[in-house]
């Protein structure tokens, strides 16, 4: 479906300072742990494996974590045949909701840390629910009884733009 026709579109990104916070400082101590006391110890230890690839064991994932932290979004799309979303940087397409599918849409008001269990993906009393922060989203039920929960920052205009679309 080409850009120019969608009748709605966002894309959010965690950009929580605290949150990044947190990870920093984790990681900071546990880098610091690691090269401290752990990599020291396993020198004194007869293990196989060539000097750089232990460090680059352990570090590696330390650098994982905050490089898919960064990336991870949610875009969702609306245009006159469906609803278009998608989990950065796991999904590669879009999924899409045929507007002919939906039985019903609503907005619904969540707490973020105890409904949803924070950001992502979650299976929740609202179906498979996508999040990036904030309390909103869209809960849309297809005909089938399917339930999928978008999280928006913009909820009402996406709201707006499926009922445009859906009249």
């Amino acid at each position: 479906m080409p850009s120019d026709s969608y009748v709605f579109r966002e894309s959010q990104r965690i950009r929580v300072w605290w949150i990044w916070l947190i990870i920093i400082v984790v990681e900071g101590i546990s880098l610091f742990m690691v090269f401290t006391y752990a990599l020291p110890a396993m020198g004194k230890e007869n293990i196989p494996l060539p000097g750089f690839l232990l460090p680059a064991i352990i570090v590696i994932p330390f650098l994982i974590v905050p490089f898919l932290l960064y990336f991870m979004g949610l875009e969702t799309r609306v245009s006159s045949d469906g609803i278009y979303y998608r989990l950065l940087p796991f999904g590669f397409s879009m999924k899409r909701i045929d507007m002919k599918d939906i039985a019903k849409y609503e907005i619904v008001e969540f707490d973020p840390m105890l409904e949803m269990r924070g950001f992502g993906v979650h299976y929740t009393k609202y179906g498979k629910s996508y999040t990036m922060g904030g309390n909103q989203g869209i809960m849309i039920e297809t005909v089938k009884g399917k339930k999928i929960m978008l999280g928006s920052q913009k909820v009402h205009e996406f709201y707006d733009a499926i009922k445009s679309v859906k009249l």
